[in-house]
Protein backbone atom coordinates (compact mmCIF):
# COMPACT_ATOMS: atom_id res chain seq x y z
CA UNK A 1 0.00 0.00 0.00
CA UNK A 2 1.13 3.89 -1.35
CA UNK A 3 2.57 6.06 2.30
CA UNK A 4 0.42 9.09 2.63
CA UNK A 5 2.80 11.67 2.36
CA UNK A 6 2.67 15.16 4.73
CA UNK A 7 2.29 16.84 1.52
CA UNK A 8 -0.77 15.34 0.20
CA UNK A 9 -2.09 15.88 3.71
CA UNK A 10 -1.44 19.24 3.29
CA UNK A 11 -2.82 19.90 0.24
CA UNK A 12 -6.13 18.43 1.20
CA UNK A 13 -6.14 21.18 3.91
CA UNK A 14 -5.01 23.65 2.07
CA UNK A 15 -2.04 24.88 4.57
CA UNK A 16 1.48 23.94 3.85
CA UNK A 17 3.08 20.87 4.54
CA UNK A 18 5.67 22.58 7.07
CA UNK A 19 2.43 23.07 9.17
CA UNK A 20 1.66 19.80 9.20
CA UNK A 21 4.67 18.00 9.89
CA UNK A 22 5.00 20.56 13.25
CA UNK A 23 1.56 19.28 14.14
CA UNK A 24 2.01 15.96 13.96
CA UNK A 25 5.59 15.76 15.72
CA UNK A 26 4.20 17.96 18.52
CA UNK A 27 7.01 20.72 17.46
CA UNK A 28 7.76 23.67 19.60
CA UNK A 29 7.37 26.89 18.23
CA UNK A 30 4.47 25.52 15.59
CA UNK A 31 1.53 27.50 16.05
CA UNK A 32 -1.94 25.93 14.71
CA UNK A 33 -5.33 27.14 15.92
CA UNK A 34 -7.00 24.45 17.71
CA UNK A 35 -9.57 23.88 15.04
CA UNK A 36 -6.32 23.83 12.40
CA UNK A 37 -4.88 21.54 14.83
CA UNK A 38 -7.63 18.51 14.88
CA UNK A 39 -8.47 18.81 11.64
CA UNK A 40 -4.32 18.10 10.73
CA UNK A 41 -4.78 15.30 13.52
CA UNK A 42 -8.06 13.81 11.57
CA UNK A 43 -6.69 14.00 7.99
CA UNK A 44 -3.90 11.86 9.12
CA UNK A 45 -5.71 9.02 10.89
CA UNK A 46 -8.65 9.03 8.18
CA UNK A 47 -5.73 8.52 5.52
CA UNK A 48 -3.68 6.10 7.52
CA UNK A 49 -0.58 8.71 7.39
CA UNK A 50 2.34 6.56 9.06
CA UNK A 51 5.89 9.11 9.98
CA UNK A 52 8.62 7.67 9.08
CA UNK A 53 9.81 6.36 12.41
CA UNK A 54 13.41 5.85 11.79
CA UNK A 55 14.32 8.91 10.26
CA UNK A 56 12.60 10.43 13.49
CA UNK A 57 14.13 8.42 15.94
CA UNK A 58 17.61 9.27 14.36
CA UNK A 59 16.90 12.78 14.34
CA UNK A 60 15.85 12.62 18.11
CA UNK A 61 16.49 9.65 19.82
CA UNK A 62 12.82 8.65 20.27
CA UNK A 63 10.58 6.61 17.97
CA UNK A 64 7.42 8.82 18.86
CA UNK A 65 5.26 5.24 19.19
CA UNK A 66 3.53 4.18 22.01
CA UNK A 67 2.77 0.22 22.09
CA UNK A 68 -0.79 -0.96 23.38
CA UNK A 69 -0.47 -4.75 24.24
CA UNK A 70 -4.30 -5.51 25.01
CA UNK A 71 -6.28 -8.91 26.11
CA UNK A 72 -10.03 -8.41 24.25
CA UNK A 73 -11.70 -9.16 27.61
CA UNK A 74 -13.62 -5.95 27.16
CA UNK A 75 -14.21 -2.99 24.55
CA UNK A 76 -11.01 -0.98 24.53
CA UNK A 77 -11.90 2.26 23.04
CA UNK A 78 -8.20 2.32 21.12
CA UNK A 79 -9.50 4.68 18.90
CA UNK A 80 -10.15 7.25 21.66
CA UNK A 81 -6.53 6.43 22.98
CA UNK A 82 -4.82 6.78 19.49
CA UNK A 83 -6.67 10.28 18.93
CA UNK A 84 -4.91 11.94 22.31
CA UNK A 85 -1.61 10.20 21.54
CA UNK A 86 -2.11 11.70 17.96
CA UNK A 87 -2.40 14.72 19.10
CA UNK A 88 1.17 14.99 20.61
CA UNK A 89 2.66 13.67 17.82
CA UNK A 90 2.70 9.53 19.03
CA UNK A 91 1.44 7.05 16.72
CA UNK A 92 -0.22 3.76 18.68
CA UNK A 93 0.80 -0.19 17.42
CA UNK A 94 -1.54 -2.61 18.86
CA UNK A 95 -0.38 -6.39 20.07
CA UNK A 96 -2.84 -8.93 20.90
CA UNK A 97 -3.04 -11.24 23.72
CA UNK A 98 -4.85 -14.11 25.30
CA UNK A 99 -2.67 -15.60 27.73
CA UNK A 100 0.24 -14.74 29.89
CA UNK A 101 2.63 -16.65 27.58
CA UNK A 102 1.87 -14.31 24.49
CA UNK A 103 1.82 -11.02 26.38
CA UNK A 104 5.33 -12.29 27.99
CA UNK A 105 6.71 -12.41 24.61
CA UNK A 106 5.16 -9.31 23.21
CA UNK A 107 7.70 -8.24 25.97
CA UNK A 108 10.23 -9.63 25.52
CA UNK A 109 9.90 -7.91 21.58
CA UNK A 110 9.86 -4.83 23.42
CA UNK A 111 13.01 -5.48 24.99
CA UNK A 112 14.87 -6.72 22.28
CA UNK A 113 13.82 -3.90 20.11
CA UNK A 114 13.65 0.22 20.48
CA UNK A 115 10.20 0.02 18.65
CA UNK A 116 8.45 2.03 21.21
CA UNK A 117 8.53 5.11 23.89
CA UNK A 118 6.26 3.46 26.22
CA UNK A 119 4.33 0.99 27.01
CA UNK A 120 0.12 0.56 27.59
CA UNK A 121 -0.52 -3.40 29.24
CA UNK A 122 -4.21 -3.73 29.73
CA UNK A 123 -6.04 -6.92 30.59
CA UNK A 124 -6.80 -9.19 32.93
CA UNK A 125 -5.00 -9.14 36.13
CA UNK A 126 -4.95 -13.28 36.28
CA UNK A 127 -2.44 -13.22 32.39
CA UNK A 128 -0.71 -9.65 33.46
CA UNK A 129 0.90 -10.51 37.44
CA UNK A 130 3.03 -13.03 36.10
CA UNK A 131 5.08 -10.75 33.84
CA UNK A 132 6.51 -8.77 37.13
CA UNK A 133 10.21 -9.50 36.25
CA UNK A 134 9.05 -8.74 32.37
CA UNK A 135 7.34 -5.45 32.90
CA UNK A 136 10.62 -4.60 35.20
CA UNK A 137 12.98 -5.46 32.50
CA UNK A 138 11.48 -2.81 30.00
CA UNK A 139 13.55 -0.43 28.99
CA UNK A 140 10.61 2.29 28.10
CA UNK A 141 7.67 2.92 30.95
CA UNK A 142 4.46 1.36 31.30
CA UNK A 143 1.27 2.02 32.32
CA UNK A 144 -1.49 -0.37 33.44
CA UNK A 145 -5.01 -1.10 33.37
CA UNK A 146 -6.09 -2.93 36.81
CA UNK A 147 -5.83 -3.21 40.24
CA UNK A 148 -2.68 -3.87 40.96
CA UNK A 149 -1.51 -1.43 44.31
CA UNK A 150 -1.39 -4.87 46.36
CA UNK A 151 1.72 -6.69 45.36
CA UNK A 152 3.10 -3.62 42.81
CA UNK A 153 2.46 -0.10 44.05
CA UNK A 154 5.14 1.14 42.62
CA UNK A 155 3.17 0.10 38.87
CA UNK A 156 1.48 3.03 37.12
CA UNK A 157 -1.86 1.51 36.74
CA UNK A 158 -5.69 3.33 36.61
CA UNK A 159 -9.30 1.35 37.42
CA UNK A 160 -12.54 2.15 38.69
CA UNK A 161 -12.47 2.69 42.57
CA UNK A 162 -14.61 -0.03 42.95
CA UNK A 163 -14.81 -0.53 46.81
CA UNK A 164 -15.82 3.50 47.32
CA UNK A 165 -18.64 2.91 44.18
CA UNK A 166 -19.88 0.13 46.49
CA UNK A 167 -19.75 2.37 50.17
CA UNK A 168 -21.57 5.57 47.83
CA UNK A 169 -23.57 3.00 47.22
CA UNK A 170 -24.56 1.67 50.57
CA UNK A 171 -24.55 5.45 51.58
CA UNK A 172 -27.08 6.11 49.66
CA UNK A 173 -29.40 4.04 50.54
CA UNK A 174 -28.44 4.42 54.30
CA UNK A 175 -29.48 8.26 53.31
CA UNK A 176 -32.91 6.72 52.22
CA UNK A 177 -33.80 5.01 55.57
CA UNK A 178 -32.29 1.91 54.63
CA UNK A 179 -30.42 -0.78 57.04
CA UNK A 180 -30.94 -4.42 55.61
CA UNK A 181 -29.34 -3.96 52.48
CA UNK A 182 -28.37 -6.75 50.24
CA UNK A 183 -25.27 -7.47 47.89
CA UNK A 184 -25.99 -8.89 43.75
CA UNK A 185 -22.58 -9.50 42.13
CA UNK A 186 -20.52 -11.90 39.90
CA UNK A 187 -18.68 -15.05 40.64
CA UNK A 188 -15.47 -14.45 39.75
CA UNK A 189 -11.81 -14.39 41.17
CA UNK A 190 -11.04 -11.08 39.25
CA UNK A 191 -9.55 -8.25 41.19
CA UNK A 192 -12.07 -5.70 40.86
CA UNK A 193 -15.09 -8.26 41.47
CA UNK A 194 -13.41 -8.77 44.56
CA UNK A 195 -13.09 -5.37 45.53
CA UNK A 196 -16.47 -4.38 44.58
CA UNK A 197 -17.50 -6.86 47.89
CA UNK A 198 -15.09 -5.75 49.84
CA UNK A 199 -15.95 -2.42 49.20
CA UNK A 200 -19.77 -3.27 49.98
CA UNK A 201 -18.97 -5.16 52.91
CA UNK A 202 -16.66 -2.14 54.93
CA UNK A 203 -19.31 -0.29 54.39
CA UNK A 204 -21.75 -2.59 55.65
CA UNK A 205 -19.96 -3.12 58.76
CA UNK A 206 -19.42 0.30 59.98
CA UNK A 207 -23.34 0.55 58.87
CA UNK A 208 -24.85 -2.09 61.02
CA UNK A 209 -21.72 -2.50 63.37
CA UNK A 210 -21.13 -5.75 63.19
CA UNK A 211 -20.93 -8.67 60.30
CA UNK A 212 -22.98 -8.61 57.40
CA UNK A 213 -24.99 -11.95 57.07
CA UNK A 214 -24.07 -14.41 54.70
CA UNK A 215 -27.41 -14.60 53.24
CA UNK A 216 -27.21 -10.98 52.18
CA UNK A 217 -24.48 -11.26 49.71
CA UNK A 218 -24.47 -13.46 46.77
CA UNK A 219 -22.43 -13.46 43.76
CA UNK A 220 -23.61 -15.31 40.71
CA UNK A 221 -25.47 -12.82 38.07
CA UNK A 222 -25.32 -13.79 34.90
CA UNK A 223 -28.31 -14.11 33.38
CA UNK A 224 -31.62 -12.04 34.32
CA UNK A 225 -32.68 -15.13 35.74
CA UNK A 226 -29.91 -15.68 38.39
CA UNK A 227 -30.88 -12.40 39.97
CA UNK A 228 -34.51 -13.29 39.80
CA UNK A 229 -33.74 -16.58 41.92
CA UNK A 230 -31.56 -14.57 44.15
CA UNK A 231 -34.43 -12.24 45.37
CA UNK A 232 -36.81 -15.23 45.52
CA UNK A 233 -34.42 -16.27 48.18
CA UNK A 234 -34.21 -12.76 49.85
CA UNK A 235 -38.18 -12.53 50.08
CA UNK A 236 -38.14 -16.54 51.99
CA UNK A 237 -36.28 -14.81 54.56
CA UNK A 238 -37.85 -13.79 58.06
CA UNK A 239 -39.42 -10.38 57.57
CA UNK A 240 -37.62 -9.40 60.58
CA UNK A 241 -34.21 -10.25 58.34
CA UNK A 242 -35.67 -9.68 54.05
CA UNK A 243 -33.67 -7.31 53.01
CA UNK A 244 -35.39 -3.72 51.68
CA UNK A 245 -32.55 -2.73 49.43
CA UNK A 246 -30.01 -4.18 47.11
CA UNK A 247 -26.51 -2.75 46.10
CA UNK A 248 -25.39 -3.97 42.52
CA UNK A 249 -21.85 -5.12 41.93
CA UNK A 250 -22.42 -6.36 38.40
CA UNK A 251 -24.09 -5.49 34.74
CA UNK A 252 -27.58 -4.17 33.56
CA UNK A 253 -28.68 -7.92 33.66
CA UNK A 254 -28.79 -8.03 37.38
CA UNK A 255 -31.45 -4.73 37.28
CA UNK A 256 -33.33 -6.56 35.15
CA UNK A 257 -33.70 -9.51 36.84
CA UNK A 258 -34.65 -7.66 40.36
CA UNK A 259 -37.18 -5.62 38.57
CA UNK A 260 -38.68 -8.92 36.88
CA UNK A 261 -38.88 -10.53 40.41
CA UNK A 262 -40.40 -7.60 42.04
CA UNK A 263 -43.37 -7.30 39.64
CA UNK A 264 -44.20 -10.43 39.87
CA UNK A 265 -44.76 -9.23 43.70
CA UNK A 266 -46.44 -6.20 42.76
CA UNK A 267 -43.79 -4.74 44.25
CA UNK A 268 -41.42 -1.82 42.11
CA UNK A 269 -37.57 -0.38 42.56
CA UNK A 270 -37.85 2.63 43.63
CA UNK A 271 -37.59 5.14 47.01
CA UNK A 272 -41.20 5.86 47.86
CA UNK A 273 -42.75 3.91 51.17
CA UNK A 274 -42.73 0.36 50.18
CA UNK A 275 -40.72 0.12 47.26
CA UNK A 276 -37.36 -1.93 46.75
CA UNK A 277 -34.22 0.33 46.42
CA UNK A 278 -31.32 -0.53 44.39
CA UNK A 279 -28.08 1.58 43.69
CA UNK A 280 -24.95 0.85 42.35
CA UNK A 281 -22.97 -0.86 39.31
CA UNK A 282 -24.23 -0.42 35.54
CA UNK A 283 -23.39 -0.20 31.93
CA UNK A 284 -24.13 1.95 28.82
CA UNK A 285 -27.58 1.13 27.68
CA UNK A 286 -29.50 0.31 31.42
CA UNK A 287 -33.26 1.63 30.90
CA UNK A 288 -35.81 0.56 33.40
CA UNK A 289 -39.31 -0.68 32.49
CA UNK A 290 -41.23 0.28 35.74
CA UNK A 291 -39.48 2.29 38.37
CA UNK A 292 -36.60 4.64 39.40
CA UNK A 293 -33.09 3.93 40.93
CA UNK A 294 -29.85 5.84 41.11
CA UNK A 295 -27.08 3.73 39.17
CA UNK A 296 -23.17 5.14 38.36
CA UNK A 297 -24.17 5.99 35.03
CA UNK A 298 -20.75 6.96 33.32
CA UNK A 299 -18.72 3.52 34.07
CA UNK A 300 -16.95 3.76 30.85
CA UNK A 301 -13.34 2.40 30.09
CA UNK A 302 -13.09 5.84 27.60
CA UNK A 303 -12.66 7.80 31.22
CA UNK A 304 -9.84 4.91 32.12
CA UNK A 305 -8.08 5.42 28.98
CA UNK A 306 -8.34 9.32 29.32
CA UNK A 307 -6.86 9.52 33.15
CA UNK A 308 -4.27 6.66 31.55
CA UNK A 309 -2.80 9.17 28.59
CA UNK A 310 -3.40 12.44 30.53
CA UNK A 311 -2.22 11.88 33.65
CA UNK A 312 0.19 9.02 33.37
CA UNK A 313 1.47 8.46 30.03
CA UNK A 314 1.84 12.00 28.66
CA UNK A 315 4.11 13.68 31.76
CA UNK A 316 6.28 9.58 31.60
CA UNK A 317 6.76 10.48 27.69
CA UNK A 318 7.67 14.38 28.22
CA UNK A 319 10.22 12.39 30.99
CA UNK A 320 8.20 13.89 34.02
CA UNK A 321 7.21 12.00 37.29
CA UNK A 322 3.64 11.49 36.86
CA UNK A 323 1.56 12.98 40.40
CA UNK A 324 0.28 9.92 41.11
CA UNK A 325 1.20 6.45 40.30
CA UNK A 326 -2.05 4.68 41.19
CA UNK A 327 -5.33 6.30 39.73
CA UNK A 328 -8.56 5.63 41.10
CA UNK A 329 -12.20 7.04 39.34
CA UNK A 330 -15.13 7.10 41.18
CA UNK A 331 -17.81 7.63 38.66
CA UNK A 332 -20.94 9.36 39.30
CA UNK A 333 -24.27 8.45 40.72
CA UNK A 334 -27.48 9.53 39.10
CA UNK A 335 -31.10 8.98 38.01
CA UNK A 336 -31.04 5.85 35.78
CA UNK A 337 -33.32 6.06 33.00
CA UNK A 338 -36.56 4.47 32.76
CA UNK A 339 -40.04 4.20 30.97
CA UNK A 340 -41.47 4.73 34.44
CA UNK A 341 -44.68 2.50 33.43
CA UNK A 342 -45.71 2.17 37.12
CA UNK A 343 -47.69 4.80 36.90
CA UNK A 344 -50.42 2.72 35.38
CA UNK A 345 -49.86 0.01 37.91
CA UNK A 346 -50.87 -0.66 41.63
CA UNK A 347 -48.43 -1.70 43.83
CA UNK A 348 -48.31 -3.33 47.19
CA UNK A 349 -45.59 -2.89 49.70
CA UNK A 350 -42.29 -4.77 50.80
Amino acid sequence: MRKVTLKEIAESLGVSPSLVSGVLNNRPGVWASEETRQSIIREAIVRGYRPHHAARALRSGKTHNVLLIYEPVAALPIDAIAVALAAHGYSLQVMVFSDSAQAQKALQTVSSASMCDAVILWGDEQHIEPLAENIAALPVPVVLKGRFERQHPDWYQVDFDHERMMATAVEHLRSIGHQRIAYMGYVSDREFSRMLLKGYLEAMHSLIGGEVPAVYYERCVIEPEDAEQIVEMWFSLPEAMRPTAAVIGAGNNAWYGIERALFRRGLFIGEEPGDFAVCGQSYEGLFLTFGTAYAFQDLDLRNLAAAMVDRLLLPLLSQQKPSERIIRILPSLAPAKSHLLRRYLPAKGV
